[in-house]
């Protein structure tokens, strides 16, 4: 019989949750209430990511769904040695289909042409290792160090954005853009 059984499934997510203990509350969306397998492949948008720790830290417009991501891989990877295979994403946004290799214990490269998206799925795929007490004092570090150099008449940041940069929309806010150019500095 081709494709994933429901044994297995449950096995990849429960080793999962003992190899990767700090994405186990992203684990329990792997696993469907009957017996851990769907009937096909869900919805492949994006909106749904949403509601997902990790995938939820970036507003996206497109992408695919990590459930969508999640049924590719059991169908056409399941069986696969995942330390010998790679998963390779041309277009990877802001990292959907990366970040759920990842977690699967895939090997992934991913190309992408926006600066934002690259910054936003390395922070993703990078986010396991982060402690949360350092993560605090360093966001609180970070505040500090804002309030004290982006107050209005506190002069103009060094740092400029990149020459040529430019897309159909900004990506920030002149305001906004004055602070990230502060936090470059």
């Amino acid at each position: 019989m081709l494709g994933p059984q429901p044994a297995d499934i449950l096995s990849m997510a429960e080793q999962m949750e003992l190899q990767y203990p700090r994405f186990k509350p992203m684990v329990k969306h792997f696993k469907s209430p009957v017996n851990g397998v769907t009937s096909g492949f869900r919805d492949s948008a994006f909106s749904r990511n949403r509601e997902l720790p990790i995938h939820r830290w970036v507003p996206w417009i497109a992408g695919f769904s990590s459930q969508f991501v999640d049924d590719c891989l059991a169908k056409y990877l399941n069986g696969g040695n995942p330390q010998t295979t790679w998963v390779l994403d041309p277009f990877s946004g802001v990292g959907t289909t990366l970040v759920e290799s990842y977690i699967h214990g895939f090997n992934v490269v991913g190309f992408e042409i926006n600066p934002y998206a690259v910054l936003a799925s390395g922070a993703k795929i990078q986010g396991h290792k982060i402690e949360p007490k350092e993560l605090r004092a360093q966001i609180d570090t970070f505040k500090r160090f804002m309030e004290k150099h982006c107050t209005i008449g506190n002069g103009a940041p060094r740092s400029h954005p990149p020459a040529g940069f430019s897309g159909r929309t900004e990506l920030f806010s002149p305001a906004v853009e004055r602070q990230v150019l502060f936090a470059l500095d």
